[in-house]
């Protein structure tokens, strides 16, 4: 049997600080919850992907959940592919950060074979060294050619430039070292006005936590985190209606 590669956009997600989130658990059992609540979630969102109201299988859109890694990925011929796995990774993004699990990652597109929880390819490859070189910080790195094919291949129902306006408005470029990365943080339109305010209080609240850490590689994540935050919720913007 021929085994062949597919052509799709991945993305791969990892949990920042994870041995240390787990070691938290041994004697602490409201975290022991928590943290169970956390890994919860992350196979709802594989299993909705396959059996859910809103599944998207159908599209050729799969999903897989690793311990602390989520792997997300879209066939190319599936237009709409690069917005639609971007607002998946907003919406994982938020969901872990409110409840102060910090998320890094990249994004690629290429050769890969991603069927339920059998995942390899260069693609594969690029966005976890994506991940792990060029991140750096809690964002998802996007790379250039994830961007380009997404202007070049707008949704059926949306104009080139509308698919423009729509990417760009879910990406920012890091001011200091000119990384793209999704502006996760800059979406208040996904939150109704109450879960806004919670959001914020809750990822303020992570940030006065993870900085107070004397390790200056998990202090400095939290610092970068610190930045942006400043930079989105500091520019006196109302909350959504």
């Amino acid at each position: 049997m021929e085994i062949a590669y597919e052509n799709r956009v991945v993305a791969f997600i990892d949990i920042l600080g994870f041995k240390n989130h787990i070691n938290a658990t041994a004697c602490d059992l409201k975290y022991r919850a928590k943290i169970f609540s956390i890994m919860n979630y992350l196979k709802m969102i594989e299993e909705e992907n396959y059996k859910g109201t809103y599944s998207l299988s159908d599209l050729g859109k799969e999903v897989s959940v690793f311990s602390d890694s989520v792997v997300i990925s879209y066939p190319l011929n599936y237009r709409g592919g690069v917005p639609g796995i971007m607002l998946d990774i907003v919406y994982l993004q938020n969901t872990l950060l409110n409840e102060g699990i910090l998320t890094r990652g990249g994004i690629s597109i290429g050769d890969i074979i991603h069927k339920g929880n059998i995942v390899f390819g260069p693609a594969m490859i690029q966005a976890y060294t994506y991940e792990s070189t060029c991140a750096k910080y809690p964002r998802v790195y996007v790379g250039g050619e994830v961007i380009q094919f997404g202007y070049n291949n707008p949704a059926p129902q949306n104009s080139k430039e509308y698919e423009m306006n729509f990417i760009n408005r879910l990406l920012r470029i890091d001011p200091v070292d000119k990384i793209v990365f999704i502006d996760y943080l800059n979406q208040m339109e996904e939150f109704d006005e109450g879960r806004y305010e919670v959001f914020k209080e809750n990822v303020d609240q992570t940030i006065r936590n993870g900085i107070q850490d004397l390790r200056p590689d998990v202090r400095e994540k939290y610092e970068w985190l610190k930045t942006y935050f400043t930079y989105v919720f500091g520019l006196n913007k109302p909350a959504p209606n």
